[in-house]
């Protein structure tokens, strides 16, 4: 397919989803992030769960884009809500006009079913790159709705940056967050609220360094590292077990 062709495209599918997933707020529920392996959720029942699933992963090296489409399957029973996730790493990026239409035309490219809702976007932006993803969201929030973001756990000690950013909901990461992780989480255990008032809404966490502590929020989002099971996903807390 050229690249005009895959431009046309994906402005249709922008506009498909434009008219499909009209703006609501996010309810309180559960969702398991589904990344770059095979899954089988098909023991979800619809309304058990929703799935963010890794779509696209778009590598931005200078001037140069490398958009890898997700290759390995996605077992979920009809019915089941879905939410692609586009993950963006920029190594020495021109991070310029054309290269954020680039990325628009990446994730404009994603194949969009009718089950599909939404859209959320991971990029651990450094503070050089934070006008480009500030850009990028303003241009994704026209078409896409609701409009998630991942945010490091960093970035909640920082409502100036988050409040400047078009997005429906911001979700802080709060697992494998490096140094001056146990001080962000001592925090957040006494307090039970980030600084920014945005971060306060959504939460990540994974199953192999949960917090049990953690407070409850509008929304959950779930990592594991291994393949999702039953067993784990009827573990976690909230979830209704049989």
């Amino acid at each position: 397919m050229r690249a005009s062709d895959r431009f046309v495209r994906g402005l249709l599918l922008s506009a498909l989803c434009f008219a499909a997933c009209s703006p609501q707020p996010l309810e309180h529920e559960i969702t398991l992030w589904a990344w770059e392996r095979p899954e089988d959720l098909r023991f979800l029942a619809p309304g058990d769960a929703r799935v963010a699933f890794l779509a696209n992963r778009i590598v931005l090296r200078g001037e140069e884009i490398e958009v890898f489409p997700r290759r390995v399957p996605l077992r979920v029973r009809p019915g089941v809500e879905l939410m692609p996730v586009v993950r963006i790493e920029a190594h020495g990026a021109a991070l310029d006009a054309e290269q954020l239409e680039n990325v628009v035309e990446a994730v404009g490219s994603i194949p969009w079913d009718p089950g599909l809702e939404g859209l959320q976007i991971d990029f651990d932006a450094k503070e050089s790159e934070r006008g480009f993803y500030r850009e990028l969201l303003a241009r994704l929030s026209e078409s896409y709705s609701p409009l998630s973001m991942t945010a490091l756990v960093s970035w909640c000690d920082e409502p100036e940056w988050l409040d400047s950013l078009a997005a429906d909901e911001v979700v802080p990461m709060l697992f494998h967050m490096g140094r001056g992780s146990g001080r962000y989480a001592e925090r957040l255990r006494r307090d039970g609220r980030f600084r920014a008032e945005r971060c306060n809404q959504a939460l990540g966490q994974s199953t192999d360094e949960g917090y049990p502590w953690a407070p409850q929020r509008e929304a959950t989002y779930w990592f594991r590292v291994e393949p999702w099971t039953e067993e784990a996903f009827r573990s976690l807390p909230g979830v209704q077990r049989d």
